[in-house]
């Protein structure tokens, strides 16, 4: 299990870098704060996840 927060700090990370920003708060499950966020994750974060495992 902490390998695999290690690897989503290690996306997120990749993620901010590139001028994405992932708001992944546990404490907003209501989604009422998530009205600006896009619904989905931009294509941009599967490519560099795609990327990276080269």
């Amino acid at each position: 299990m902490a390998r695999l927060q290690m690897e989503v700090d290690r996306l997120r990370t990749r993620l901010e870098v590139e001028g994405i920003l992932l708001d992944f708060s546990e404490e907003d499950d209501d989604g009422s704060s998530s009205d600006d966020a896009p619904p989905s994750p931009p294509p941009q974060a599967a490519a560099g996840s795609s990327q990276r495992r080269r």
